[in-house]
């Protein structure tokens, strides 16, 4: 018996430092690329980059999401505006930065009505409505729950 978890330990640790290693590597190699990279491909590379770092260092999600936001901005894409604003969203929230969280689900909301984005725009009501109820401001969060089932509901 303890042959086999000690077994089990061993291939535990195996599988978690290949998924560190492996998730370490794609890091590097999009920190190598983005050097030199402009316009809408710096923005997928920053983008790849915010997405990865979102589950194991939310600081640097903030970093690049922010650069990402600027350029998208200066460019006037709308697409990207809406990814990094979401993205700056739930960091904030992660980090119980719940205004600045607000800001930007609400920026993401905006950027989804502007682009006619349906699915998105419920997907926004939906964040706005988990950091209300987080914060225990629960008719706010249940209206904005609401808003993002109705229009859910529609899309079936």
């Amino acid at each position: 018996m303890r042959k086999i978890i000690t077994t089990f330990f061993l291939v535990l640790l195996v599988f978690i430092s290949h998924i560190s290693w492996s998730q370490s590597s794609k890091i590097d190699s999009l920190q190598r690329v983005l050097k030199n990279k402009q316009g809408s491909d710096r923005m997928e590379c920053l983008r790849q980059l915010a997405k990865v770092y979102m589950s194991s260092s939310v600081e640097e999600a903030i970093k690049y999401a922010s650069e990402l936001l600027l350029i998208a901005e200066k460019e006037g894409d709308l697409k990207y505006i809406d990814l990094a604003s979401s993205f700056l969203g739930e960091a904030y929230f992660y980090m119980e930065e719940i205004e600045k969280s607000i800001e930007f689900f609400e920026k993401f909301l905006e950027t989804n009505i502007e682009q006619d984005d349906i699915d998105g725009i419920a997907t926004a009501y939906n964040n706005l409505g988990i950091v209300y109820r987080y914060i225990e401001k629960y008719e706010t969060a249940i209206q904005y729950y609401l808003e993002s089932l109705a229009i859910k509901e529609r899309l079936k």
